[in-house]
């Protein structure tokens, strides 16, 4: 390479020195090498594709200041493929809980042994007094079934379920009611996504079993 450079009347340092120039001379507008670095990492990393083969150059004279910029369109081109890239993995991660939430689900219905629904469903030890400190107050069962995001057929579900738990808290006046404060609670608890899950599903099955036995007339 070095022979066809003199041959051409060249040295290897003018080739160099002209190299900037290039970078500079095509008139359309530029992007900073440094600020490309975060998405070709990103790509090469997540993706397997070198840089090479996104800049089509070797990133030794980026890297040795030789060229210091890029054409802003390909700039942009590589922030929309990390956005895609991006995108799609979080599909995939959402994909995958939804796939483990749906399985823990199901054997928390197939398992008979509600002790690990029966721990996330108990309250904090308290009197009903208590209930009503700070504020907190009595929500009828509808209001609870709100609360809680719940499909009303599958808050009574759990209800039924649990009615001994609840029975320890609720009071009654012309109506159920359930201490606001034992929702609250409720929701933060880790495990109760799940034992929500299993009875909204327990519903969705009850319903569609109900319609089967009683088709709706044309």
């Amino acid at each position: 390479m070095e022979q066809k450079f003199l041959s051409q009347g060249l040295n290897r340092s003018q080739v160099i020195r002209w190299i900037p120039e290039l970078d500079q001379g095509s008139g359309e507008e530029r992007v900073p090498y440094e600020e490309t670095k975060p998405a070709l990492q990103f790509l090469h990393e997540t993706l397997g594709i070198h840089p090479f083969h996104l800049l089509k150059r070797g990133l030794g004279i980026y890297e040795k200041g030789q060229l210091k910029n890029i054409a802003k369109p390909l700039y942009v081109d590589l922030l929309t493929l990390k956005a895609k890239t991006e995108k799609a993995l979080a599909a995939k991660v959402t994909t995958l809980l939804s796939a483990l939430q749906s399985l823990a689900v199901h054997r928390m219905m197939v398992d008979k042994n509600m002790d690990l629904e029966g721990l996330v469903m108990s309250p904090k030890v308290r009197s009903k007094e208590e209930f009503e400190s700070d504020g907190h107050g009595f929500v009828t069962i509808e209001e609870a079934a709100g609360f809680l995001g719940m499909k009303q057929r599958a808050f009574d579900l759990l209800v039924a379920v649990h009615r001994d738990i609840f029975m320890r808290m609720m009071k009654y006046k012309k109506m159920w009611l359930i201490p606001e404060l034992y929702l609250k609670e409720l929701t933060k608890k880790e495990g109760f996504t799940m034992v929500k899950a299993k009875y909204e599903l327990l519903a969705k099955k009850f319903l569609e079993a109900r319609r089967t036995a009683h088709p709706t007339k044309p």
